[in-house]
C-alpha cells in the first residue's frame, strides 16, 4: 500500500449557500446531495 503525500495547495475556500451564478438564470442547489464521488451512472444517464 503507497502513503499518500500532503502537500500544500492553492483553492479557494468552500462557502456553503454561495453562489457566483447569476440571479436571472435558473439555479438547481445540489448542496445536500453532494457527493466526494460525483454523480452515480444512473443520474450521467438521465442528465
Amino acid at each position: 500500500m503507497t502513503v499518500p503525500i500532503f502537500r500544500k495547495i492553492n483553492i479557494v475556500v468552500y462557502k456553503p449557500g454561495k453562489s457566483n451564478l447569476s440571479k436571472n438564470k435558473e439555479v438547481i442547489k445540489l448542496s445536500a446531495n453532494e457527493s466526494a464521488l460525483g454523480i452515480s451512472p444512473r443520474v450521467k444517464k438521465i442528465l
